[in-house]
């Protein structure tokens, strides 16, 4: 199906944008601005505070990426669905550690975020969770608190506004959705901003699908939302200032059925306001006019003076504008690979079947942070083990590849201190589990003048740059292919970050680097494939070995 000229239009739009938005030797510095709040707190709004006695999340964190809520004992599934499960999820999938800052600094939380940015928020839409009004509500990191935005009549039937497939929202506890506030990235990116967000996007939208599955909470996620409604619904007027520019890029979805026992007034209430049909069409269902209440949420600026990048909001509105239906993306589209079908493999031994490693809660609340990389060497199975739980443990909706495999972004590694892998540049094909020799070489010079800042590049073991065929999947598909390519490798690379940790190793990912450079150290330079993020992967200054068995599930307690 040949997509029509206005939306051909807008993909070379956004292809005009990641050109300009390229880093070159030449590049102009980014205009320094006053560094912007990482919190947003509504004051104001009802405050909610959350429990501080959590569950643990204790399970051994390899197994958990490798099977996910298969890893868990029977007993851990399906967690009470009240506020302390849902405190749980939010604090170990975006809260911030105890003791992990030193003063004045800004702290970490749980996901990654590259510079410390933190661009993302969290909205929690519920439903139906015992302890908690139904409602849309902030969840503010700073304060371990929800604030109340919403009644929960609006928020059901804002969301599955005219979204058929949404309507299920009716039978679940809530939904999480992930924002991202461009000015907090382009503060530090300036024009690469978008990038730099959306790629933080994926890493949130990763850590909570991991520690919904380590709770035993059953997830699905939505990675297509209609801008407009979204914006309406979290507050923001039609002409928002850069400053206050917000868009939510996923939903993840608490989706165990809600429990048949709360049958109150409240949960009865929104699913009426919806109507029979869930808001697949018409607005005369709802309880109350579309347009009634819909006032926008004032929100105090995070930075006094803003530099406004209209390049970055222009790409995020092409990429999701109206013009054309939601198009799942299915093969060929999803199996793309930078080689050709008849490169021959390099045949390597495989790994044994990931499993142990530290427990989940212990990676969250104490190396949530890169730790600084060490020149020493990792095993070839260690880098396989690596790829296949970043790569080949699937993605989600609308993207449904022919297998268990990332649809868009494709690894290509630089291999420089591997036992049992020559160096140079190697293909991992998350689509077949195999690795290809793409050319041999030292090339820890050529990381030092492609990556910024370069120490923990050419002192890693191996080094991945996660790349896409940009224009020929855009042409084909849409341009909101960019933004779901970069919500892939911020996912990818969290699931990165969490499996190196597990086995004591270090991850530095960073969007940081000069993409020509980049483009020639791969063998790009005459293809269209264009690299998206660089991680880094390898050994500690001083190496914490990893449990060399997994974690007894059967013998931990339900509650932590």
């Amino acid at each position: 199906m040949e997509l029509s000229q206005h939306i051909l239009e807008r993909v070379e739009r956004v292809l005009d944008y990641h050109r300009a938005s390229r880093l070159t030797l030449a590049s102009p510095p980014t205009t320094p601005e006053p560094a912007p709040s990482v919190y947003r707190v509504f004051d104001g709004h009802e405050k909610i505070a959350l429990p501080t006695s959590l569950l643990d999340p204790h399970v051994a964190t390899l197994s958990l990426l490798h099977l996910g809520l298969e890893a868990l004992p029977d007993s851990h599934m399906q967690p009470p669905q009240d506020l302390k499960t849902l405190a749980s999820w939010l604090y170990f999938a975006y809260g911030i550690p105890p003791g992990q800052a030193p003063r004045g600094a800004t702290p970490v939380r749980t996901a990654f975020s590259g510079r410390r940015l933190y661009p993302c928020e969290i909205y929690v839409a519920a439903f139906s969770i015992a302890g908690l009004e139904p409602g849309l509500y902030h969840y503010s990191v700073k304060e371990f608190a929800l604030r109340k935005l919403r009644p929960g009549s609006q928020t059901l039937a804002q969301i599955t506004r005219g979204r058929p497939d949404l309507k299920f929202l009716r039978t679940v506890p809530g939904a999480l959705l992930v924002s991202t506030i461009f000015q907090r990235s382009s503060s530090k990116h300036g024009r690469r901003a978008f990038r730099a967000a959306v790629i933080d996007a994926g890493h949130v939208v990763q850590n909570l699908v991991s520690v919904a599955s380590a709770l035993g909470i059953r997830e699905l996620v939505r990675l297509v939302l209609n801008e407009n409604t979204m914006r309406r619904l979290i507050g923001l007027s039609p002409d928002a200032v850069y400053g206050d520019a917000e868009s939510v890029q996923a939903m993840v979805v608490w989706a165990d059925a809600a429990d048949a026992a709360d049958t109150t007034g409240a949960r009865q209430s929104i699913v009426a306001a919806a109507g029979p049909q869930g808001m697949s069409s018409a607005p005369p269902q709802m309880a109350e006019p579309v347009d009634a209440g819909w006032t926008p949420i004032p929100r105090l600026p995070l930075s006094p003076a803003p530099i406004e990048y209209g390049s970055v909001q222009a790409a995020q509105l092409d990429c999701v504008a109206p013009g054309m239906a939601v198009r799942e993306l299915r093969p060929p589209v999803t199996e793309s690979s930078p080689l050709g079908a008849d490169y021959p493999v390099s045949e390597l031994p495989p790994p044994e079947e990931p499993y142990g490693g530290w427990p989940l809660r212990k990676l969250l609340l104490t190396r949530p942070a890169p730790v600084p990389i060490n020149t020493g060497t990792i095993s070839r199975g260690t880098l396989w083990t690596i790829s296949q739980l970043a790569f080949r443990t699937g993605t989600f909706y609308p993207m449904f590849p022919g297998g268990p495999h990332i649809a868009l972004v494709r690894p290509l590694w630089i291999v420089s201190g591997v036992v049992g892998m020559d160096p140079g540049v190697w293909h991992y094909n998350p689509i077949r589990d195999r690795w290809f020799a793409v050319r041999y070489g030292l090339f820890r010079p050529d990381l030092a003048r492609a990556c910024q800042p370069a120490e923990p590049f050419t002192a890693a073991a191996a080094v991945c740059f996660m790349i896409v065929l940009l224009k020929n999947l855009m042409t084909q598909s849409g341009p909101d292919i960019y933004r779901l390519a970069h919500l892939e490798a911020g996912y990818a690379a969290q699931r990165m970050l969490l499996a190196s940790h597990a086995m004591g190793l270090s991850c530095h990912p960073s969007v940081d680097f000069f993409d020509d450079e980049a483009r020639t150290l791969l063998g790009l330079g005459k293809t269209e494939w264009e690299p998206l993020y660089a991680v880094a992967v390898g050994t500690t200054p001083q190496a914490t070995a990893a449990p060399a068995t997994p974690v007894p599930q059967e013998a931990l307690p339900w509650r932590g």
